[in-house]
């Protein structure tokens, strides 16, 4: 009783939406959706905007070598430290 009970409801709950999804978009849009951001990311890894991004969002190039050097120098040995320890 109890073991079938908690088995149905578990995959019941993936299955009923999965059943429908795929079935009507799976074989238009689930089929290409999963090709094309998988190949963009093993394809092209380097045209990714997220390294790009972070370089010139950090407070370091636009606050100057200087500026973020001060504070950023007693954060990473703080840092450093608190892994070490």
């Amino acid at each position: 009783s109890p073991d079938p009970m908690p088995s149905d409801p578990a995959p019941s709950e993936p299955e009923g939406p999965t059943d429908p999804g795929p079935d009507e978009s799976s074989d238009d849009f689930g089929d290409p959706p999963p090709e094309e951001p998988w190949e963009y990311e093993e394809g092209e890894p380097e045209v990714v905007p997220e390294p790009t991004q972070v370089f010139p969002g950090e407070p370091e190039e636009p606050g100057g070598p200087d500026a973020p050097v001060e504070p950023d120098a007693p954060m990473e040995a703080d840092l450093g430290d608190v892994f070490a320890g």
